[in-house]
């Protein structure tokens, strides 16, 4: 209480152990539990329609998660050098809203309807991965690329991709890189 007094509302607690930091704890800090509930549904969808053996491979691809992923799996994408693929990436967003645009073509949507589609898609993985940099970048670049799109502007790649460094600047400047 005494520190909320001189406007600290988050307090973050560091334990390091020999080989670095290994453990935090933030206390003061309310998180939204939208993320995590579509998170855990995620997991439950992969769970409920994969198998066991499947299952870790497809949290660590579609949501981040690789927690769950044995040493024999690791060593098996080193080996064959994909393991950039686990890694939630700028590509997994671009592959999304292609796949999103696809399908509203596929189904003959209005082009209204198919970018409030692929922005809530985009939105949503973005919340669900936990929305590391380059996540956070590759929506913002589709978001300022579909915001054109709908206002009828010629999309530029590099002044989309300026805009969007700009945008990350102003949010948070360590994203950028």
């Amino acid at each position: 209480m005494a520190l909320r007094g001189e406007g600290i509302d988050v307090e973050c607690f560091f334990f390091q152990a020999e080989d670095g930091i290994r453990d935090y704890d933030v206390t003061g800090v309310q998180t939204c539990a939208l993320p995590i509930y579509f998170r855990e549904q995620g997991e439950r969808l992969c769970v409920t329609h994969l198998s066991t053996a499947n299952f870790p491979l497809a949290t660590a691809l579609l949501l981040g998660d690789r927690s769950r992923m044995t040493g024999d799996i690791r060593a098996s994408f080193a080996k064959s050098g994909t393991a950039h693929l686990l890694a939630i990436s700028g590509l997994h967003v671009g592959i999304l809203a292609a796949l999103l645009w696809l399908c509203c073509r596929v189904f003959n949507t209005s082009p209204c309807t198919t970018a409030i589609v692929i922005i809530a898609g985009v939105l949503l993985y973005a919340v669900i991965s936990g929305g590391r940099p380059p996540v956070s970048r590759a929506t913002v670049f589709v978001l300022i690329a579909v915001g054109g799109f709908l206002l009828k502007r010629p999309a530029v790649a590099m002044n989309t991709l300026a805009l969007a460094a700009i945008a990350i600047l102003a949010w948070n400047p360590s994203d950028l890189f």
